[in-house]
């Protein structure tokens, strides 16, 4: 057999996912914003809390998947299989970004 077992790759990624989690958690309590974050604001409301979790859990993703998936990497395609995949992994880190820095109360 050639290189690493998929049972070892699979672990040394769960083991590096788990790391990354412990990593950003660390991070998360030694820089803690000093305001209130909006999203706090949002939580306070039970029925708006409710409606958040639904479409941030339910419709959001597959929405995403959808305009990702269905439009943005086909029309890409066009490029080839690698480029579109990069392309659009590329756009959607960029879409992403805002809220990457909004989470830390940048």
């Amino acid at each position: 057999m050639d290189g690493p077992s998929r049972a070892l790759i699979y672990g040394a990624l769960v083991f590096a996912g788990i790391f990354l989690q412990a990593l950003v958690t660390a991070a998360s309590s030694a820089f803690a914003p000093k305001r209130q974050l909006p999203i706090q604001a949002v939580l306070e409301d039970p029925h708006a809390s409710i409606l958040f979790m639904l479409v941030a859990v339910l419709i959001a993703p597959v929405v995403e998947e959808i305009v990702f998936r269905g439009y943005i990497i086909v029309i890409a395609r066009t490029f080839g299989v690698t480029p579109s995949i990069l392309a659009t992994g590329a756009l959607f880190g960029l879409l992403h970004a805002r809220s990457c820095g909004a989470a830390g109360g940048r």
